[in-house]
Order: structure tokens, then sequence, then C-alpha cells
């Protein structure tokens, strides 16, 4: 579980832990300080699909051939090289910078056999809530 408190840099605890004096919020399994900034993100990630040969073991008795079934991912694109490419199941963005990346896939290149964009530009800034008149 990653923690944003007081400082600029996460950090990691329990489920359980609380941190003094902070206020947190849930954003899927990603525990964070409510961002006051509600600024365009800065980061670009797209939307994608990933099709990709993963190991797998088997227990018991096997005929010991291989199967090249592929393994589907979807997430956010937030970076890929000659050796990884890395997706991330939810962010937490932010004006100033990446903002924060949570759970990530680290998938080793020479296994992706495709990757199809289904956004280009996903929406992820954060929108600040309407004011309800006469409260």
């Amino acid at each position: 579980m990653m923690y944003r408190s007081s400082s600029s840099k996460p950090r990691h605890g329990s489920i359980g832990e609380t941190l003094t004096g902070t206020r947190l919020s849930v954003v899927s399994g990603v525990v964070g300080q409510q961002t006051h900034s509600h600024g365009k993100c800065s980061a670009k990630h797209p939307l994608v699909r990933v099709e990709w040969l993963d190991a797998y073991s088997e227990a018991g008795w096997s005929d010991g051939k291989p199967v090249d079934d592929l393994t589907v991912n979807f997430g956010l694109l937030v970076s890929r090289t000659d050796k990884w490419l890395t997706l991330a199941g939810c962010h937490v963005p932010s004006s100033e910078g990446q903002g924060y990346w949570g759970a990530c896939w680290h998938i080793p290149a020479g296994m992706v056999r495709s990757v199809t964009v289904i956004d280009s530009r996903p929406q992820c800034e954060g929108k600040k809530k309407p004011r309800r008149s006469g409260v």
C-alpha cells in the first residue's frame, strides 16, 4: 500500500496504519493525500491493450509441451523501452510532474506480442466538485 503524506514523496505502510494530521483518500487501492491541485495532468499515458507471452508452471503430470496462450492486460502505458513495458492500473495526477502510479505491471519487452491503443488521451485530471448552492 502506498501513502502520500504531507511530504511530496510517497511512502509505504500497512493497510491499518493511520497518518496523523493527514486527510487520506482511497483511489483504486492506492491511499493518498487529497490533492488540491486541479490543473491539467502533465503525464502522457495512453490506455492500451497488451498481448504478451507469460511464463507459467504446471503442477502434477504434464505432456511437457508448452502452450503459447497469450496473456492480455489493459492499463495506462507508463513507459516502454527496449527491455520493459510498464502499465499502471491507476494514476494520481499532478500538474507538477508525472504524479503517482499504482498497480504497475512490468512486462519484459521480448514477451510483448502486440500493443493496441484504446484511448490515446484518457482524461485523468482531478475535477473540482461543484458546490451546492444554499447549503
